[in-house]
C-alpha cells in the first residue's frame, strides 16, 4: 500500500531551533510550502491535484536536508533519554569501552 510521502514541518523547525539556525530559514521554508500540489496514482490513472499547505513533497529540493536534520534531532533526543534511563540498553564496541580509538598505521610503498 502506498501512502503520501510528505514531511511535516514541526520536526524540522525544532531542529533548526535546536541547532541554532536563523529564523529566516523557517520563513523561507513556510513560503515554499504554500499551495503544494499532490497527484495520486490509482489503478484508473492519475487524479487531479490535491492542494496542501505546510508540507514538503518528498523528492523536492528541500526534502533531503529536512529529513536529515529532523532525523538527527530525533536521534539526539533518544540518545538523551537513554543516557538518563538506568534500564536503557546501551550498545558499544570493546574498543570504545577500553578508550582505544587508534588504528594500526599503514605504510604505503610506491
Amino acid at each position: 500500500m502506498k501512502g503520501f510521502d510528505y514531511l511535516a514541518p514541526s520536526g524540522f523547525y525544532d531542529a533548526l531551533k535546536a541547532y541554532g539556525f536563523p529564523d529566516a530559514i523557517r520563513d523561507i521554508d513556510e513560503a515554499a510550502q504554500m499551495q503544494t500540489k499532490a497527484f495520486i496514482r490509482t489503478a484508473y490513472g492519475v487524479t487531479g491535484p490535491i492542494v496542501t499547505d505546510g508540507l514538503t513533497k518528498q523528492g523536492g529540493p528541500l526534502s533531503p536536508i529536512k529529513s536529515t536534520l529532523t532525523t538527527s534531532l530525533g536521534h539526539r533526543y533518544l540518545d538523551d533519554l537513554a543516557s538518563t534511563d538506568r534500564g536503557a540498553l546501551i550498545m558499544t564496541t570493546k574498543a570504545n569501552k577500553a578508550n582505544d580509538f587508534s588504528h594500526p598505521r599503514r605504510s604505503f610503498t610506491s
